[in-house]
């Protein structure tokens, strides 16, 4: 946006405002499969590779996504998308992962976290395990997510076990 005024002396006043991000989403490997969701296919997925996500990643019942990587000092790094800049404000959706009942998701040895877009770490929205706290602890009744030797960083929650997501 810029703004000006020609009024007064013959001096200009100018105003510069910047809207939206340099970051270039466009290098996301995950992408959505079914709107804005990328869902797991039956079968399961093992993510033993750096991946840039731009995506609400499901993890359906039945389903297993391990992330894996080769060892503590040799993570695999799983960079997701700020829902705030990935998308415009009205189609603006979740990009974390959600463990739907009976869904499983493994995580060993990995780092979970934003985009890097030029040295400045982005938000992204987490993960969400959802399941019934009045039914018993089965992998049917809940979705399961397991972490070994990982992080999750810059996260606008990390797990949490709630239908609700932060900020949306």
């Amino acid at each position: 946006i810029v703004a000006g005024n020609t009024e007064g002396g013959g001096e200009e006043d100018f105003c510069i405002i910047k809207m939206g991000s340099d970051c270039d989403y466009g290098e996301a490997t995950v992408l959505p499969n079914s709107g804005n969701d990328y869902i797991v296919p039956p079968g399961g997925e093992i993510w033993n590779t750096d991946r840039s996500v731009k995506a609400h990643v499901i993890v359906p019942n039945g389903v297993v996504l391990e992330i894996r990587g080769a060892s503590i000092t040799n993570k695999v790094t799983i960079r997701f998308a700020d829902s705030k800049e990935a998308y415009n404000y009205k189609e603006r959706s979740v990009i974390g992962i959600t463990v739907q009942k009976g869904g499983r998701l493994v995580v060993t040895n990995a780092i979970l976290t934003g985009f890097d877009c030029d040295g400045t770490p982005k938000m992204w929205d987490g993960i969400n395990a959802e399941g019934n706290p009045s039914l018993a602890q089965t992998n049917t009744n809940q979705g399961f997510a397991s972490f070994y030797y990982s992080d999750i960083l810059n996260a606008r929650q990390g797990i949490v076990t709630a239908a609700v997501w932060c900020g949306q």
